[in-house]
């Protein structure tokens, strides 16, 4: 990687990748808090790779062996980073399961039957009054 594309300043990888591990999980939904750190480890690898990368295909670096390196290694931390979350059970799969559990039909009857029953007595009494 040629130091003229930028790729190899500390300050602008760290910052770009900071915004690529922000916006993983603003789009996975999740909050640094519910990594793990092996997690964490896998999304702060991917991010600098992607970092990296980016800025080198900004610059118009050409594709060198090094590049590909790159390339590979950071799609392996992504790779690694989805199967540690789908582990963790903080997949987009997980999730989506989770929010759309099918409701039990025999506690939401019990329950209409009993808010019914709950105003025919409410009834019955207010005419007997």
């Amino acid at each position: 990687m040629s130091a003229a594309n930028g790729s190899r300043s500390p300050a602008l990888v760290e910052r770009k990748a900071k915004a690529h591990r922000r916006r993983f999980l603003r789009h996975a939904g999740l909050r640094v808090a519910d990594l793990d750190a092996i997690a964490n480890a896998h999304l702060y690898h991917w991010a600098r790779g992607q970092a990296v990368l980016d800025m080198r295909d900004a610059a118009g670096a050409a594709e060198s062996k090094d590049y590909w390196w790159a390339y590979n290694a950071t799609s392996r931390a992504m790779r690694e980073l989805e199967r540690r979350l789908k582990e963790l059970g903080l997949d987009k799969a997980a999730k989506r399961a989770n929010e759309s559990q099918p409701l039990d039909l025999d506690d939401v009857g019990r329950e209409i039957v009993a808010v019914i029953d709950e105003l025919a007595t409410k009834r019955s009494q207010g005419s007997h009054s």
